[in-house]
């Protein structure tokens, strides 16, 4: 469903969200890039992107990282759409140009509940929460299961 730099820019910022809750004011982007099992040189670029995006911050220096002042109201409809845009949820699934409820392409009306569905998750799920979730062991963040 989303792009290879969505998913790690979720992944990030979910990351980034869970060490500020637990007092550390920024992080790096090799702890980043180490705890979640992604490459540095991609995640660099990505948190660049978050961050000229104001969904992050970024210091530079020594002591620099990133943080997220404002998790509290952020979404994963705002991060994806940053990421990836909204195209998905406006354009026909089957890329018709004519396509809506009163001129519906063979899937129209089944693939529109599932898109509303899924963009009401999006927009309900807030990144604050994802981060609890890390920080109480509910959910992972890397595709390798760490003992």
């Amino acid at each position: 469903m989303f792009s290879k730099a969505c998913e790690y820019a979720i992944r990030s910022i979910v990351f980034i969200a869970a060490q500020n809750e637990q007092g550390t004011q920024r992080v790096g982007i090799k702890e980043i890039s180490s705890q979640l099992d992604i490459p540095e040189r991609f995640t660099s670029n990505i948190l660049q992107t978050l961050t000229k995006r104001n969904l992050i911050q970024s210091i530079k220096g020594p002591n620099g990282g990133y943080s997220l002042d404002y998790s509290k109201s952020l979404t994963l409809w705002d991060v994806m759409v940053e990421v990836d845009g909204d195209k998905y949820y406006q354009e026909c699934v089957l890329g018709l140009h004519e396509c809506s409820d009163t001129q519906p392409c063979p899937i129209h009306n089944s693939f529109s509940d599932i898109r509303d569905r899924q963009a009401h998750m999006l927009k309900s799920t807030h990144i604050a929460d994802l981060a609890v979730d890390l920080i109480e062991g509910k959910i992972h963040l890397n595709r390798k299961l760490r003992s």
